[in-house]
């Protein structure tokens, strides 16, 4: 005890056993140890989290093992998912009318397929349901639809027609890339039957642009013994002709066939006169045919208008045509002649299309049309639809996505029509150049798998956004249907009280009561 009594015995001591005392450590030294050992842990924490999904790699079979692991947690996520039909369905659903489906702030995703189509997903939304042409028949059952629109528009309902008809959709592919897929030779490719919604197809038998169309055309419209669908196809369009062809589709003659029209707009300004023909019905019997003879008769019928002075042309000079308009809106507004091929429209779809811009004021004043055409107030189950343009180079260079978001997208909510927005859905295949890279480069490869010229698609997109059509009309037809049905038994409960401020009172609980049972 004596030794340790001594300061500097004691301190010479510490310094050589091995219990000498530490020296302090500065701030400088703490807060570098600190900053280590904060490092380290979130490393430890990173690795173990990773660890559940990415085991350490020990070979080409265990990079193998991890790839498959990725695949399925994926697909456990996108199982994940309600069907879009689920959350349409529901009691008191806010997503009854299926607007979501397409509204600019819902993730896109296309899924790729080995030979360049893909399918359509929303994979942070829900899960699309593929509807079965047998599906879409009993949803559409008794329905009138009118799609109304540029050759953006006819290939959409030419698809949906066919899909009707012959119980699938045409073939993803025209002949050409279909040849390049399968890897046939040319005489091989040449046997292949041409495309209904690729009229290269049809040049490689004829040649040139004008008799390609009056074969497809009269093909479609049942030709001389049925064409492409069997007489049930009317069509009164001849390519070219200054507005108004149209295209009449019934599936059967029941009542409960599904009824599909089609009102074509022309012209770059929007003020082109507006002519046309009639339906006769024929579609409803399947007896349609729509021969050369008719179809050169109707291009001279074009032919002689097109010769005369605009100011010599008077309302009652119809050069063969069944009604005449000065413009596309004025036989929308009230052409009564043109609309009484579309009274009895239960869905209508319009779409300006590649011809430009729509201004707000005439936009404002054809969404109106649509409503009415519709039903309007008289007519709760009626809908109406602007469809906004489908991206390609032309449409993404003339920002015509973004002016209908915004001035076309305002006027349809006020005229209560509903904005179906597939240049949102479609908004990537804007990305793809026509003019590059130059035809000798593999580089358009791609492109070809999503667009046949500029600005048309491969069939196989309009099959998925026609798939995405039937989801928004029939996902929650059902549960639309038993409203309606109640709706109306209530309202003839109603019929019977006489005093007029009583029966409109009256009217008015029903409607609510209806909303409220059936969750509106």
């Amino acid at each position: 005890m004596k030794r340790y009594m001594d300061p500097q015995t004691r301190n010479q001591d510490i310094a050589e056993g091995p219990h000498r005392q530490p020296q302090r450590l500065s701030t400088k030294s703490m807060a570098l140890i600190f900053l280590l050992s904060f490092l380290c842990t979130n490393l430890m924490a990173n690795s173990s989290m990773q660890g559940a999904y990415l085991p350490k790699l020990q070979g080409s079979q265990q990079v193998s093992s991890n790839h498959s692991q990725n695949i399925v947690y994926v697909q456990q996520q996108q199982q994940e998912l309600p069907t879009c039909q689920e959350l349409m369905r529901q009691p008191h659903s806010p997503y009854s009318n299926g607007a979501f489906l397409t509204r600019a702030t819902t993730n896109v995703a296309w899924k790729m397929r080995p030979d360049g189509s893909r399918e359509l997903t929303l994979p942070s939304t829900c899960q699309l349901k593929r509807y079965t042409s047998q599906e879409a028949k009993q949803c559409l059952a008794g329905k009138k639809l009118l799609f109304v629109g540029d050759s953006l528009t006819r290939y959409t309902y030419t698809s949906l027609a066919y899909f009707l008809e012959h119980n699938k959709w045409p073939n993803p592919f025209g002949r050409d890339r279909t040849c390049k897929i399968q890897k046939l030779s040319n005489h091989d490719c040449s046997k292949l039957e041409p495309n209904v919604l690729v009229p290269e197809d049809w040049l490689w038998e004829l040649g040139d642009w004008n008799s390609s169309w009056e074969m497809i055309l009269t093909t479609l419209g049942g030709g001389t013994d049925g064409g492409i669908f069997g007489g049930k196809m009317e069509v009164t369009y001849v390519k070219e002709m200054d507005g108004g062809g149209g295209y009449e589709y019934v599936t059967s003659n029941s009542s409960d066939g599904v009824t599909l029209r089609l009102a074509m707009e022309l012209g770059w300004k929007g003020n082109e006169p507006y002519t046309g023909y009639d339906f006769s019905g024929c579609a409803k019997k399947g007896a349609c045919r729509y021969t050369s003879e008719m179809y050169q008769q109707r291009v001279k019928n074009t032919e002689q208008f097109r010769s005369m002075d605009p100011l010599d042309l008077k309302a009652n000079q119809l050069f063969g045509f069944d009604w005449r308009y000065d413009n596309f809106t004025q036989a929308f507004s009230n052409g009564t002649e043109f609309l009484k091929n579309h009274v009895d429209t239960d869905y209508v779809l319009y779409n300006r299309g590649l011809w430009g811009q729509l201004p707000k004021g005439r936009a404002k004043q054809i969404m109106e049309s649509m409503y009415q055409i519709t039903g309007g107030k008289s007519k709760p189950d009626g809908r109406c639809f602007y469809r906004t343009t489908t991206e390609c180079e032309r449409s993404t260079k003339r920002s015509l996505g973004d002016h209908e978001r915004k001035d076309v997208y305002e006027v349809t909510n006020a005229a209560n029509c509903e904005f179906f927005d597939v240049n949102h859905i479609t908004k990537e295949f804007g990305l793809f150049q026509w003019s590059h890279p130059p035809p000798d480069r593999n580089l358009m490869d791609e492109r070809q798998t999503v667009l046949w010229d500029a600005v048309h698609y491969q069939p196989w997109v309009y099959e998925e956004l026609n798939n995405l059509l039937l989801n928004v009309l029939c996902n929650a037809k059902d549960r639309n249907d038993k409203y309606l049905k109640a709706l109306e038994e209530k309202k003839q409960l109603c019929n019977a009280i006489d005093h007029p401020i009583a029966k409109m009172t009256c009217q008015r609980k029903a409607e609510a009561d209806a909303k409220f049972l059936f969750g509106r």
